[in-house]
């Protein structure tokens, strides 16, 4: 299961174009990951702070 760390998140939105399923979205000042994820980890190797990883 991917997650994201929602301490070291900027909030920089770089993850989500990169989704392909369009499950990451900005709530607030965080980000989610909506049910359905498929933890194919492209966000993962996008993210330039390491705060989504899988668990």
């Amino acid at each position: 299961m991917i997650v994201i760390d929602l301490d070291e998140c900027g909030v920089c939105e770089k993850c989500i174009p990169v989704c392909p399923k369009d499950l990451i979205e900005k709530k607030g000042y965080t980000m989610i990951i909506k049910d359905g994820c498929d933890d194919c980890g492209i966000c993962m190797d996008m993210c330039p702070l390491g705060a989504i990883y899988e668990e």
